[in-house]
């Protein structure tokens, strides 16, 4: 090779050879091992992914990290901790009801004063209903839904099994079934008897964790241990008057996305914190009665007024506002010349010595809004009534004509004859 063509080469090595002189000067002045630096370039840190060795990188990693640690701990100690405080206090429930049923292999048969068969085809036949509850009052009193215990209760069998297996018998206080709930007591006195921890239902807010406590499937599941399914509050004040049955309603229920099946009903939507935030009731489910991560709890505040009306009256009592009226709708808002932009209960009538006449309203008055919420539909205003326990002061605006104003007007017991009660 001539001098001429060999001098690029020469040249070439000397430059590559000057920079990596450069480079490991560099790294050694650092404090930087060049062995270990060469060999994260090629195999980024295992111990922050995705990082290929920026330090500020590699440290932002790890502060995310810490935090997702942090953060998984935290929720697996609460959920658990919160377990361990709530489901001593939630009890399976088995109510055994009798109901007489023709017999369709025999038409000729019937019942007998022992049971047996005789003429006419029915027999008294028992049949079994499964729930949870949760033990609420040192008294040893027990909250549940309403249609956990079957609906003739003059011959109510109930069972409580606790969550350490123990079993005792239970009687019927008093039922509130507009809003599915019902009250028990244990007819016998309960050693070690655990009590629920109630929160307070009006400080739940969307996207916090909700445990659901109970004893679903237990007719398939010889176990009578408790299941425990976690989500989060998806929703609050959730109206389902179309699933309703006769005169039960579900009027602003708490959603939850955690799993609630056959046998649930009953049992403890608990916080964090182990407190009981509502009692489970409803789940819009598949035709296999499972989950589609749409389950409705009543909330636990709602559920202290109807148990106190239960325990001082044997039910809830009638409340009595004192007027009728309609919602303004499109129809009515033509029919009686009003502008589009009117909402609310138009008043027809007032009744005399009622609250509505103490609350200074007339007939033609419109309540845009009772306790902040405005009534856009019937059931906003059927929502309010729902939720409002007697001896209730509801703030209301009013409008009169061009006037807006506000009242309050205090819900009483209605009379005997119930005018203008509302359940």
């Amino acid at each position: 090779m001539s001098r001429q063509r060999a001098l690029p080469y020469l040249l070439g090595v000397s430059l590559g050879a000057s920079l990596a002189l450069v480079l490991l000067i560099f790294l050694l002045v650092r404090g930087a091992d060049p062995l270990t630096w060469f060999s994260s370039r090629s195999h980024p840190s295992e111990e922050f992914p995705g990082q290929i060795g920026n330090e500020a990188g590699a440290a932002r990693w790890g502060d995310v990290s810490a935090l997702m640690d942090s953060i998984s701990i935290g929720r697996n100690d609460a959920i658990v901790e919160a377990t361990r405080l709530a489901s001593p206090a939630v009890v399976s429930i088995t109510v055994i009801y009798h109901e007489f049923v023709r017999v369709a292999s025999n038409p000729m048969q019937s019942l007998l004063p022992d049971g047996r068969l005789g003429r006419g085809g029915v027999r008294r036949q028992p049949f079994e209903i499964l729930g949870s509850g949760v033990i609420i009052d040192p008294r040893g009193y027990i909250v549940t839904n309403d249609h956990v215990l079957a609906q003739n209760n003059s011959d109510n069998i109930i069972f409580i099994t606790l969550a350490d297996g123990r079993q005792y018998e239970a009687e019927e206080v008093g039922r509130a079934r507009s809003h599915d709930l019902a009250l028990l007591r244990f007819t016998e006195e309960v050693p070690n008897m655990p009590i629920a921890y109630l929160g307070d239902s009006d400080l739940v807010e969307p996207g916090e964790w909700a445990i659901a406590i109970g004893a679903p499937y237990r007719e398939l599941l010889d176990d009578p241990s408790l299941t425990v399914t976690v989500g989060v509050i998806s929703a609050l004040h959730r109206d389902l008057k179309q699933f309703s049955q006769g005169d039960r309603n579900y009027f602003g229920m708490l959603q939850t996305d955690a799993a609630i099946h056959q046998g649930n009903s009953g049992g403890a939507l608990v916080n964090a914190r182990g407190e009981v935030i509502g009692i489970n009731a409803f789940i819009i489910s598949g035709s296999d009665g499972g989950s589609f991560g749409a389950s409705f709890a009543v909330p636990i505040n709602r559920v202290r007024w109807v148990v106190n009306e239960i325990l001082e009256f044997g039910g809830l009592r009638p409340r009595f506002h004192g007027f009728d009226g309609f919602i303004l709708d499109k129809h009515w808002r033509l029919v009686l010349e009003l502008d589009e932009s009117v909402y609310g209960l138009y008043l027809t009538r007032i009744v005399p010595d009622s609250p509505a006449l103490e609350a200074g309203l007339q007939a033609g008055d419109i309540i845009q809004a009772i306790g902040g919420q405005p009534l856009l539909r019937g059931r906003d205003f059927y929502r309010v009534m729902y939720e409002s326990p007697l001896g209730s002061q509801l703030s209301l605006r009013v409008q009169r004509g061009d006037e807006v104003f506000d009242t309050e007007l205090t819900l009483v017991e209605a009379n005997a004859e119930g005018d203008g009660a509302e359940h």
